[in-house]
């Protein structure tokens, strides 16, 4: 008996290392699998929030300064869903960042009614307006990215 012991003890000793070690491994590359996939969803994050900016000044282009091309769907919607699905923290600068880049949009139209009504010189009346305090809340929310993926990702 005194000697069955110590192989009953490796016994199961190996067993629990045979069932453990893959669940461990497992867990391990599990955990680091979400985190490549919520770096690569930050990633399109941060790409949208740039697509965005990018679209309103094709759209202004378009809209103003009569540029012939198609105009394009705003990225807006999946910044959003993004945000939604992996990054609910965000959520709360959004809105103020839509409601920005609405009055810009707003200026724009404005803008377009007056290049159609030949009034040329007042195109770029009031675009400081609009443009300032959207880019602003650009800039907050891009550094509020930034802060994110310091302690995030590094």
């Amino acid at each position: 008996m005194e000697n069955l012991l110590p192989v009953i003890v490796g016994g199961l000793i190996g067993l629990a290392g045979g069932f453990i070690g893959p669940w461990f491994l497992q867990k391990t590359k599990d955990a680091s699998e979400r985190k490549k996939h919520r770096a690569e969803k930050f990633e399109e994050l941060v790409q949208t929030v740039y697509e965005h900016q990018f679209w309103l000044n094709n759209v202004k282009d378009i809209r103003v300064f009569a540029e012939k091309r198609e105009e394009p769907p705003s990225p807006f919607a999946k910044l959003e869903s993004i945000a939604m699905v992996y990054f609910p923290q965000f959520l709360p600068s959004i809105p103020e960042l839509d409601k920005l880049s609405d009055a810009y949009e707003m200026w724009m139209r404005e803008g377009a009614k007056k290049r159609l009504a030949g009034r040329i010189r007042e195109l770029s009346d009031g675009i400081m307006d609009v443009y300032n305090p959207y880019s602003k809340q650009l800039i907050s929310f891009l550094a509020e990215l930034r802060t994110y993926a310091k302690t995030e990702f590094e």
